[in-house]
C-alpha cells in the first residue's frame, strides 16, 4: 500500500507516474503528459502525484513543463535506464 505522507510513498509513486507515462506514450521522450491526467489513471490526489512527479524530475526520469509542472515528459536518461 502506498503511504502519501512518507518518501517511500513518493518514491512509488514516482516509478508508478514514470512508468505512466513511458506507457501513454509509448516510450517517445518527445510526447507530454498532463499531470492531473496521470493522477486520475492512477487514481491518486493530484498533490500526491505532483510530489511524486517532482521527485521523478529530481532523479532525471522526467522532465517538467511549468513550476509546479502541470505536464511532463520521459527524460533521455530515463529510457536509457529502462532499456
Amino acid at each position: 500500500m502506498i503511504q502519501h505522507g512518507r518518501p517511500e510513498g513518493s518514491e512509488h509513486v514516482a516509478i508508478a507516474a514514470r512508468d505512466d507515462v513511458v506507457r501513454v506514450t509509448r516510450g517517445r521522450p518527445n510526447c507530454w503528459v498532463s499531470v492531473h491526467e496521470i493522477a486520475r489513471r492512477l487514481a491518486l490526489d493530484d498533490q500526491v502525484v505532483e510530489r511524486a512527479v517532482d521527485l521523478a524530475i529530481d532523479r532525471g526520469w522526467l522532465v517538467g513543463d511549468g513550476y509546479p509542472p502541470h505536464s511532463v515528459r520521459l527524460a533521455a536518461t530515463s529510457m536509457q535506464e529502462l532499456s
